[in-house]
């Protein structure tokens, strides 16, 4: 019997930065460059850091409808593919105190705007599952735009608000090679 996915504590959230994939989208997804990713620093996991009902897919496509000679009727071709990003994280209460917590980690990378690198989602696992061989990923090419203050209102968290522009390419459902 078929068994569906829910939504829960299975989907994973990654910040790289640029200089992982420097000149365009890679041919493949190795296991063994994000995985030097993480060992190095460049490639952040900030599941935790990150509120529920955050925005990271695909939108729809741009089109062209203009008609040659020869068309009989209405045609219409995609143009470049389009996606939006935007993350409110959580803010760390005690950050003279908890120095490495994932609160401050997300909030000290994005407080000042303009980072330029990827934000790369897994859904199916667990945060505290490492990548694998034959995993999919999704990855968006992005650039934080300055950020805003959430300010808790009604006894909720204090938090920061980061959109993100689109920045060019993304892969979506890929799975990590050896």
């Amino acid at each position: 019997m078929a068994i569906k996915r829910m939504n829960g504590q299975k989907t994973t959230l990654w910040f790289i930065k640029a200089s992982v994939y420097p000149s365009g989208p890679p041919a493949t997804l190795s296991l063994a460059t994000l995985s030097a990713a993480i060992t190095g620093t460049n490639m952040i996991n900030i599941t935790d850091a990150v509120q529920q009902g955050y925005t990271l897919s695909a939108t729809d496509s741009d089109t062209q409808d203009a008609k040659s000679v020869g068309d009989y009727g209405n045609a219409q071709a995609r143009g470049a593919g389009n996606f939006e990003a935007s993350i409110d994280i959580f803010r760390e209460n005690d950050p003279v105190t908890n120095t490495t917590s994932d609160y401050l980690l997300a909030y000290n990378l994005f407080k000042a705007g303009r980072v330029d690198g990827y934000l790369m989602k897994r859904f199916g696992y667990a945060k505290t599952v490492a990548l694998a061989v034959a995993q999919k990923v999704s990855i968006f090419q992005v650039t934080s735009d300055y950020p805003t203050d959430i300010p808790g209102e009604g006894g909720g968290p204090v938090g920061m608000h980061i959109p993100f522009a689109q920045q060019g390419w993304m892969l979506l459902n890929e799975p990590i090679v050896a």
